[in-house]
């Protein structure tokens, strides 16, 4: 033995310090892209979080930022999740100790938690997961000493630990099949004693309790709310999670099931394929003979049951993976596998164990000679540093003060995307930023009855007769809200008038400066995502001030990115058929198929879209031919009947005409779109404009 027992105690915290400090270095300084917006407000105005509130996060959170006396919310939170996963890693650690004690492989194997990947990503921000961590290594840790001591009291322990987990993340129930696997072959006997196993499955309620947090919370109205869509036959409102029908929808996730990419069982396959490889390159060749040797040790010892234990929790984890998860979260994100990539980490820990008994005792080298196994975490540190590397993330802050900085003295934003809605909320309602502002989404819809009125009139009457004020959209879809009012991309936001007033003119374009806009290498899939957002914005906004050439190359820089929920593609297609860059067009147009779902329904309608901007490109093309206006408007015309419903290919036709100065026409062919599709409203823009250029 090496001696670290002796260099720092057996009960030293060496891998938790080891962990602060990596993740101390990579620590993202301020909130961060996706859901750590909503959970840093709502956990420092003990709020209502997404479904399913994760009512312990929040709790903890709170108290954690409470106790750290400095740093801004957002960082103290972040620094929540560095020590929760260097937690996680200290007790994994101590599993393998506890099978094997009498080798440094431990220390090795926590180290290799702290730097692994997919772990270390959700480290250094604020999210749910690495709390998730914890009870998973605390309950892998439970299993092992029940095992080895078969004391009764780890039953109990399992049990109620299980309950708190779940009141974090309800991912957790990958662990029941676990321990009823192991409990089978250590003791079936012990499921016949009906007393333990009642006894046992209370002490899960405790736990489950904290979910009464939501609806406590939601009854108080509280500043940040996630309240539920209760659909009905007219339509569907938001209401609080405090009425049974309401939580029942809140906790079951129901208005999250049709995202569900599964449609069968033979799903399965190519999403056990994807993850099998996801394994392979994180724990690189060494970590998967590791991993295999350490199944090897365990049945060699005849505990083979923990080491399909092992391989069950990570199956189990997958399964639940795919059978809830949309497209995005099974193939893009990893934040859902903490479970299972404790699950491998264990048994490469023990592999680890049983290498160094080959090298000490069949191979008869040195003891030192076991210090090499400290290339594997190495090996990781210096491939995931840049990628994990969060000391210098700034985008989601910059992104939302740039949005925020765009909007007048007490004006309306219109904000439905997570990307730009959360981070909104954490710099508002945490670091009281515009406070002036209204920010309204369709999670309050009930209480901005100015906006409401005009997003859908059938929600408010107290709006009709007056004149709404002008509002801001940063909608990421390719259809703003409201697109039947005039419409101008100011900057990042598109501002929204009401029919009775001109459009004012716009302002002089100055791009903010945002992190990752310039050089996007090294990060995430979703900041990505966010990136190629922003760009398409800003071509829009270069377009509308008749900058095309700056257009065009922020439009290819959108077709450059690899961004995942492909939000950029969308609105980039929808700008390159305004702009008649076909080639460009249809780039982005398959990048958006290569990143959508088409089996969730927002992006099979976002697909469809993409279809019909498809045959719009057609029409463009053919318009392109002609030579000069005249031969244009005809083949534009020509397209425009041949359309019949679409809009983009009328709307290029009607462009076309008030270019030519025949705004009369417009007219004239606005009133006859609206005879022959009386349903689609954004016929009255044009016809609006048409009649303003017609007076002038």
């Amino acid at each position: 033995m090496l001696g670290f027992g002796s260099w720092f105690g057996d009960s030293s915290p060496l891998i938790f310090l080891a962990a602060l400090l990596v993740y101390g270095l990579t620590l993202c300084p301020t909130v961060y892209v996706g859901d750590s917006g909503e959970l840093v407000a709502a956990a420092h105005h003990l709020g209502v979080a997404h479904p399913t509130g994760y009512p312990l996060y929040l709790l903890l959170t709170k108290a954690f930022a409470s106790l750290v006396p400095f740093g801004s919310i957002a960082w103290r939170a972040n620094l929540f999740s560095a020590v929760c996963a260097g937690l996680s890693a200290e007790i994994l650690a101590r599993s393998v100790r506890r099978l094997a004690p009498s080798s440094p492989a431990w220390w090795i194997a926590g180290l290799s938690a702290v730097v692994l990947g997919p772990l270390w990503t959700q480290a250094t921000v604020a999210r749910v997961y690495p709390l998730s961590t914890v009870f998973t290594a605390l309950l892998l840790y439970c299993l092992v000493r029940w095992w080895r001591d078969g004391a009764t009291r780890w039953w109990f322990w399992h049990h109620g630990l299980l309950g708190l987990g779940l009141a974090n993340h309800t991912m957790l129930i990958a662990h029941l099949p676990v321990f009823v696997l192991v409990t089978l072959a250590k003791r079936p006997g012990q499921w016949r004693n009906v007393r333990l196993v009642v006894l046992s499955s209370l002490c899960v309620l405790p736990g489950l309790s904290f979910y009464s947090y939501v609806p406590l919370r939601a009854a108080s109205n509280p500043a940040v709310e996630y309240r539920v869509q209760v659909r009905e036959e007219n339509g569907s409102r938001f209401e609080s999670a405090t009425t049974l029908p309401v939580l029942r929808s809140y906790f079951s996730r129901e208005l999250h099931h049709s995202r569900r990419w599964m449609e069968s069982a033979a799903d399965y396959v190519p999403i056990f394929q994807h993850h099998l490889k996801s394994v392979a390159k994180e724990l690189s060749v060494p970590g998967l003979l590791l991993a295999m040797l350490g199944i090897f040790g365990l049945t060699r010892c005849r505990a083979a049951a923990l080491a399909g234990a092992c391989v069950l929790l990570w199956v189990a984890n997958v399964a639940l993976l795919g059978w809830h998860g949309a497209w995005w979260d099974i193939f893009l994100y990893p934040r859902y596998l903490s479970a299972g990539w404790m699950a491998l980490l264990f048994l490469l820990g023990v592999g680890m164990s049983e290498f160094a008994v080959l090298v000490r005792e069949k191979w008869k080298l040195p003891r030192a000679a076991v210090l090499f196994l400290l290339g594997l975490p190495l090996l990781w540190a210096a491939r995931n540093y840049q990628f994990c590397d969060r000391s210098d993330h700034t985008l989601a802050e910059d992104y939302a003060r740039a949005l925020l900085q765009e909007i007048p003295e007490n004006g309306q934003l219109f904000a439905t995307a997570d990307s730009s809605l959360y981070p909104i909320w954490y710099l508002q309602a945490v670091e009281g930023v515009r406070d002036d502002l209204e920010i309204v989404n369709p999670l309050h819809f009930s209480q901005k009855l100015d906006l409401v009125g005009q997003v859908d009139p059938a929600l408010s009457g107290q709006w009709q007769g007056k004149v709404p004020r002008d509002f801001y959209s940063c909608d990421p879809r390719p259809t703003t809200p409201m697109p039947y009012y005039p419409r101008q991309q100011v900057g990042l936001l598109t501002r929204i008038c009401s029919p009775q007033r001109a459009l004012p003119p716009l302002p002089p374009l100055e791009v903010p400066e945002i992190f990752g806009l310039e050089d996007s290498s090294g990060l995430d899939t979703f900041s990505v995502s966010m990136v190629a957002l922003i760009h398409a914005n800003l071509a829009a906004a270069h377009f509308a001030r008749g900058e095309e050439v700056a257009a065009r190359d922020r439009l290819r820089r959108v077709a450059n990115l690899d961004a995942g929920r492909g939000w950029g593609y969308w609105a980039g297609t929808e700008l390159c058929l305004r702009m008649g860059q076909v080639d460009l067009a249809r780039e982005l147009l398959s990048k958006a198929h290569e990143f959508g779902n088409p089996r969730e329904p927002a992006t099979a309608a976002l697909g469809k879209q993409v279809d019909q901007l498809e045959r719009g490109l057609a029409s463009l093309e053919r318009a392109h031919l002609a030579s000069d206006l005249q031969e244009r408007l005809v083949e534009l015309k020509k397209a425009a009947r041949q359309a019949k419903r679409y809009f983009p290919a009328l709307e290029a036709y009607a462009e076309a005409l008030l270019e030519a100065g025949r705004a009369r026409e417009v007219v004239a062919l606005m009133d006859e779109a609206t005879q022959r599709d009386p349903g689609e409203p954004r016929f009255a823009s044009l016809r609006a404009r048409a009649v303003r250029a017609a007076g002038q």
